[in-house]
């Protein structure tokens, strides 16, 4: 075992490594700690990580499919009430913020209307519409000014058509599922918390149709009347206001979608404001009249993904949830060593320390005795190193017997122990596996061995060139406890 040592030491000193121990595969120490309370624990963590991955990353978040945001292209249209042109004169008799009306005030404005081209002006029918609720007209010179109401603007309906689309994935694969119109899918028009009115959207062809208030309402605000967030003496229909239409579209299982939301917000304390030339006269003196428009500027836009399998990028969610089952490891780990009752115990099990290098490099022997343990704890679990579990002999020199032997009989080392060494038994013929497992066998191995060195070194042997005949006699035959015929002979040849 010694030279064994030695000369493993000595190939480890010359650096010379055999061809297949480049070939070697490196791994973690794995422990397999026995409290059903950590087991449960783990596998609860383990479920957990299991579940977020199946049914929120894989169903509810589609993390197979390559995703792209989608590109709508929007057209808008503004009517007025039906037979509205006729009416408008008896209407604006019943307006409270008219001042024609029964109930006006010093605050009111005359009301007017027009033609819903006029309403709508400046729009031109794409993704932004205004809907004018106050004018105010400047003559050229800007002697005169006059401001009025636009009539009813809240009971003006605003047409909506849409097609939306995958650029990048329609143009790869030329897949119609990647372009929809609105004329393939369903909509419905929603609250701010997701709620849908029953009868927000009228489908009419290729367009759907909701009515101005009703968008308002959607938005949170139940009246253009209601005071304006920037100025509370004045009203929204006076200062105006801006609003967002967004058409979200939600991906399914098949990287598409079927169905699509209208959601409408409000940017708060907002205005809008455009202005328009009413005339232009070059030579005339009253030059260019022109009109300062508020009222209503919705914005539409179009939102949404559409995906296609990819497999990086089920890869990739794969890869995330497996680091959460590592953060799981970690934290348990890390309860084990400071929060549960035994944490030394685990702490013990978990972690291996290395010797004091520091006490090593000044010289220490305890410091040293640890570097020898270790390196022969690794000898003997490569198996460079032959030790038996048993029939080990102790630093007296008292014999040990070996695993194999029976009957009494003293194991082979007992017999071939030179003359003034206590003998050391080696491993039986047979390969031993201990019941406990490698490590308690190895750390057997070494301590004893390290007991026998430190016996050999504090009592030397003495030469056999230096004693009497008697004495090289009977030292010669204090190895072997059987009273063989030759060491009979030699004690009667001795004594004659």
């Amino acid at each position: 075992m010694i030279s064994a040592c030695i000369q493993s030491c000595r190939n480890a000193k010359r650096g010379a490594k055999p061809w297949h121990e480049l070939l070697t595969y490196e791994t973690s120490k794995r422990v397999k700690i026995k409290d059903p309370v950590i087991g449960v624990l783990r596998l609860v963590l383990i479920i957990a990580c299991f579940v977020y991955f199946c049914v929120f990353r894989i169903f509810g978040e589609y993390a197979f499919y390559k995703t792209e945001k989608v590109t709508g292209i929007i057209q808008t249209s503004l009517q007025g009430p039906p037979g509205f042109s006729d009416t408008w004169q008896d209407v604006r008799l019943k307006t409270d913020y008219c001042n024609e009306g029964y109930h006006s005030t010093k605050s009111n404005l005359p009301c007017v209307t027009g033609p819903d081209a006029w309403v709508m002006a400046p729009s031109e029918g794409g993704d932004e519409l205004f809907i004018a609720t106050r004018l105010k007209d400047t003559s050229g010179d800007g002697k005169q000014v006059t401001r009025s109401f636009v009539l009813n603007p809240e009971d003006y309906t605003v047409g909506v058509t849409f097609t939306v689309q995958a650029l990048q994935f329609w143009h790869d694969t030329r897949d119609a599922k990647f372009s929809k119109s609105i004329t393939e899918v369903t909509t419905r028009l929603v609250d701010k918390e997701s709620v849908p009115y029953t009868s927000g959207v009228t489908r009419l062809s290729r367009f759907d149709i909701f009515t101005v208030s009703t968008l308002l309402d959607a938005a949170g605000i139940k009246s253009l009347d209601d005071p304006h967030a920037l100025d509370p003496t004045k009203t929204n229909r006076y200062e105006g206001l801006t609003l967002l239409l967004n058409v979200g579209c939600s991906m399914e299982m098949d990287g598409t979608f079927a169905s699509c939301d209208y959601q409408v917000d409000h940017f708060y304390g907002s205005v809008a404001e455009t202005f328009i030339v009413k005339s232009y006269n070059s030579s005339g003196e009253s030059g260019i009249s022109t009109q300062e428009r508020r009222g209503i500027l919705i914005k539409f836009k179009a939102s949404g993904e559409m995906g296609r399998f990819d497999l990086s990028t089920f890869m990739l969610a794969w890869v995330s949830s497996l680091a959460l089952v590592e953060i799981c490891t970690m934290l348990i780990d890390w309860s084990m060593t400071y929060l549960l009752p035994y944490r030394g115990i685990y702490k013990m099990v978990l972690y291996d320390e290395s010797p004091n290098i520091h006490e090593l490099r000044q010289g220490d022997k305890k410091a040293g005795r640890a570097v020898k343990n270790l390196r022969l704890k690794k000898l003997a679990i490569s198996g460079e190193v032959n030790a038996a579990p048993s029939g080990l002999v102790s630093p007296t020199g008292s014999t040990a017997w070996s695993q194999g032997s029976s009957q009494g009989r003293p194991s082979p080392a007992s017999r071939a122990s030179p003359r003034g060494v206590a003998p050391v038994a080696v491993a039986p013929q047979q390969d031993y596996v201990s019941p406990r497992g490698l490590s308690d066998y190895s750390q057997q191995v070494l301590l004893l061995l390290l007991q026998h060195l430190d016996h050999l070194r504090q009592n030397p042997p003495t030469p056999l060139w230096g004693m009497t005949a008697r004495r090289r006699n009977t030292e010669m035959c204090k190895g072997s406890r059987r009273n063989t015929e030759m060491c009979k002979g030699s004690r009667r040849n001795t004594e004659m």
